[in-house]
């Protein structure tokens, strides 16, 4: 990270990407702006907040991938675990693994507790199994909330997983935006049994 901030070649950059200080900020910027999102969402849990942003959920602990320089939800979880003690959930519908927090687990030991490895979904497959396997992952992460177990949701519903995506193909455009309510309504059964709204953020995803 000192690296990137500060232009030092070669480390501070990858993804074939040259370093610039614009290039720099505008990463600052985009990563700044994911964590004022989920804190304001857990400042103001009856409103739902959107961050739009995109490219965290590739980059490593040693070196961004795939357009993906700093992972901005590594980074915002574990911000809002040391200051608050605070557990998220992150729910990843882009159509292609999303690998940067588990890449960051053994780097950073704590984000263990701050998204636990079952709070950290990213569905398999086509169609509808593609739908079957968030439904059962959501509803495991009903199951931890119903036990106190989670503090705010970040949902990313990248474009990658729709069919016209040439990076996805999972999802036609009804199945799309079918993923997309499941979440809510998990949510909102969420909430239900919760007795008052749980903390939400929207991001872009890729």
């Amino acid at each position: 990270a000192a690296a990137f901030l500060n232009g030092d070649r070669p480390l501070c950059e990858s993804n074939q990407l040259t370093w610039t200080p614009e290039f720099r900020d505008s990463v600052l910027l985009t990563n700044g702006c994911l964590k004022a999102a989920i804190t304001a969402a857990v400042d103001h849990p009856s409103q739902v907040v959107m961050a739009p942003v995109s490219g965290f959920h590739h980059a490593q602990p040693g070196n961004g991938s795939g357009f993906c320089t700093l992972s901005g939800q590594v980074i915002a979880a574990l911000h809002l675990y040391r200051s608050r003690g605070l557990r998220g959930v992150w729910v990843d519908l882009d159509g292609h693994f999303g690998n940067s927090i588990e890449d960051a687990r053994a780097f950073a030991p704590d984000l263990n507790e701050a998204i636990p490895p079952w709070a950290n979904l990213n569905p398999r497959g086509n169609h509808q199994e593609y739908l079957l396997d968030l439904q059962g992952k959501l509803d495991e992460v009903l199951d931890h909330a119903t036990r106190g177990e989670i503090d705010y949701i970040a949902f990313a519903h990248g474009a990658d997983s729709h069919e016209w995506d040439q990076l996805g193909s999972q999802c036609t455009t009804a199945e799309w935006l079918r993923a997309s309510s499941t979440v809510y309504e998990v949510i909102k059964r969420m909430n239900a049994r919760h007795g008052s709204p749980r903390p939400v953020v929207v991001e872009i995803g890729r």
